[in-house]
């Protein structure tokens, strides 16, 4: 995982990494930046992003709230990839840990939730 630091004045922000400055601009810019670009993870070996995982997590969030149980049909290919990156990211912004069913209609994804792990 990259140690980034953001430096403000106002406004403007810097994102730095290793003394180098990889953004300079709008404070929302600087955390889109780092929400573009940070390493937060593995998924087979392969880094991923927090803009990948949450990518991923919108998919199957609970429609009425984000910290809801999660019982959403996986919305891609069902392959060990693909389950191991959705599980990452509901791990990633919930803390609970997915599990799988298959049925009929599709391959489904259930996780606990933000609430039943955090309780907030």
């Amino acid at each position: 995982m990259q140690p980034y630091e953001i430096k403000s004045t106002g406004k403007l922000a810097e994102v730095i990494c290793e003394k180098k400055v990889l953004y300079s601009g709008t404070f929302n810019g600087a955390m889109k930046y780092i929400d573009t670009h940070q390493v937060v993870g593995q998924v087979q070996g392969v880094p991923v992003t927090r803009s990948e995982l949450s990518e991923c997590f919108d998919k199957v969030q609970n429609a009425d709230h984000w910290k809801n149980p999660i019982n959403a049909i996986l919305p891609c290919e069902d392959t060990p990839l693909n389950r191991e990156l959705f599980a990452k990211a509901i791990e990633f912004f919930t803390g609970s840990v997915a599990s799988f069913k298959v049925d009929e209609k599709g391959t489904w994804i259930i996780a606990a939730g933000y609430y039943a792990v955090c309780g907030a």
